[in-house]
This record gives C-alpha cells, structure tokens and sequence, in this order.
C-alpha cells in the first residue's frame, strides 16, 4: 500500500496478466507499477482532469485521455508515446477498442493507423455511457437526448432506442448482442437485432454502474446503497442486495466477483452467482474512488480519496 499525500486517485487498472498496475490523480498525474520489479513506481504529468487510463493490447500499452480533448497511447512503463491525438471537442468519456484500432471520444471516432476522424457520429448533446465492442460497434447513451444508440465504425447506426427520461448508465455485453440502460426510475434491456426492448425492471435507486458479464449472460446493477443481478437469457432476476454505505466504485471479473468500494473507505468483494459475500477490507478512511480486479492472478486494487493505492491478494 501507497499513499501519494494531498492528492486522490482517480482512476487504478490492473493488466490481463495481473503484473503491472496504474493509477491515475487528481493532481494530474499517472503512476506505473511493475508488481515484482518496481518498489517505487514510475511517474509522468498530464494536464486537466483525467477521463480515461487504462491497460490495451496484450503488450500492455497504456490508454489516457483527459478533459480537454486529449488521446495518448504509451508502451508499456510510460517508456514512449505510440500515438496523440486532441479531439476537436471536450467530453468526459472515451474508450478504445481492445486492439487500439480505433479511439471514441465524445461525439467522435478516431483511427490512429489511418490519422482519420469521423466527426459527429454519436449525435448525442451529452453522454452517460461510450463503449467500444467486439465488432467495432461504438455504445452511446444521451442524457439530453434520451437516446441509447449502436453505431458501426463508419458512423453508421445500427440499432437505436428512444426513451422517456435521460438515459443515466449504459452497458454493452462483449458480443455486442445485448444493450443494458437504466434512467431514474426503469432498467431496460435490448437485444441488438429487436427494436423494442426485451426486458425492463423497477429499480429501487439511481443506478451507479451496469456491468454485463464477459463470459456468461449476467446483468449486474450496481446502486448507491444495493447491488442487484439478472440472467439476460432467460431474463431472471437472480440476486438483489442491500450494502451497509455508499457505493462509490465497482469492477466485475471474468468469474463474475464483484468488487465494490463505499464511502466510508471499506471494501467488499461478492460472488455474484451465489449471492456471498465473499471479504471486505477497510484500506483507507476515506471513500473509495476507483476499484478493479483481476481473477487470473487474484489480485484486487483500490483508489481511495485521500491518496491511497492499495493492492490485495484475494485468500479464496
């Protein structure tokens, strides 16, 4: 454990292969940690407010983007910047396909091989949700607009969903064959190919986070005080839960553990399929901002508000 004083961290990343980490502050800077070879970790600046970092490729390169508009691609340790890119407008999401072929950036698609922009694809006057899948397809969801909308690379639509009320999260399973969304008060699930939606639930709360699982049909709502599961096909609500805090920060792993990270600076990490409660640790006092997991190596790490960056062996 870690702690970087007068800063808090807004973003940790743990690689595929559960060896290297990052972390990202609010005070404008990014850390790397190789876990076996580096005690001290390796540092660089940024400017403005941090939108995305994390780990692309099985080479490990390293994805950032900040507020203003702003793409980096770096090697593995920070060593060399690969690929920049300023967005023409500013946003406060981005995402990068699995292979860096292609960078989402607010309303924009960008393709780093070809130095090509296609402006304006998504449409939307704000966003609550970007995400690159499998296909290329790139997931949006207005919150002004109260779209949830699929388009291809090319900018092309190929499927949308109109809404009553400001479309608040937004998810994308890995297939890209079932769109989640939640507003205020509804959930609503769709399969990619129908035009109205397959399944819709109540929900007892704002929706922080929608996980879908990466290797089986799972919808995972996560709330301010309560987590809740769905089996997607047939549409079954396996699990609903209340957490004793607020939940700040959440990450699912390909096992499908749910790791969640409250206000009051503890941690708790779910089997999702069974419905236990598997640990929870108190690393910091303050709120937990950023949480990720990794199942290959067991490993859990964590953010927290008042600087701490700290790494757990999960004992299962």
């Amino acid at each position: 454990m870690q702690q970087f004083k007068n800063e808090s961290i807004a973003r940790v990343d743990i690689s595929y292969a559960g060896k290297h980490l990052l972390a990202g502050s609010t005070v404008e800077k990014i850390r790397y940690w190789n876990i076996k070879k580096n005690k001290s970790p390796i540092e660089t600046s940024f400017e403005s407010e941090l939108v995305a970092l994390n780990f692309i490729t099985k080479d490990n390169h390293i994805f950032f983007a900040n507020r203003i508009g702003t793409t980096r691609i770096f090697t593995n340790r920070l060593s060399k910047k690969l690929t920049e890119y300023r967005f023409p407008k500013t946003s406060r999401f981005s995402s990068i396909g699995n292979n860096a072929d292609l960078i989402a950036y607010g309303e924009n698609i960008y393709y780093p091989a070809q130095d090509r922009l296609l402006s304006s694809t998504v449409g939307h006057a704000a966003q609550s949700a970007l995400q690159v899948g499998r296909q290329k397809y790139v997931l949006t969801s207005g919150f002004h607009d109260e779209r949830v909308v699929v388009r291809d690379p090319g900018g092309n639509i190929i499927a949308a969903w109109k809404l009553d009320e400001p479309a608040l999260t937004a998810a994308m399973s890995k297939d890209s064959k079932f769109i989640a969304a939640s507003t205020q008060k509804k959930c609503y699930v769709w399969r990619i190919a129908n035009s109205k939606a397959s399944h819709s639930c109540n929900i007892p709360e704002l929706v922080n986070a929608i996980h879908i699982s990466k290797t089986i049909n799972l919808l995972v709502l996560v709330m301010n005080n309560s987590i809740s599961a769905y089996r997607l096909s047939p549409f079954k609500k396996l699990i609903a839960k209340q957490i004793n805090g607020n939940i700040r920060s959440s990450a699912l792993s390909k096992n499908n553990w749910l790791s969640i990270g409250l206000d009051n600076g503890s941690v708790q990490l779910w089997d999702i399929l069974q419905g236990k409660l598997l640990s929870a640790v108190p690393p910091s006092k303050k709120r937990i901002t950023s949480i990720d997991i990794n199942q290959a190596t067991k490993l859990l790490l964590v953010g927290s508000y008042d600087g701490i960056v700290a790494l757990y062996k999960i004992k299962k």
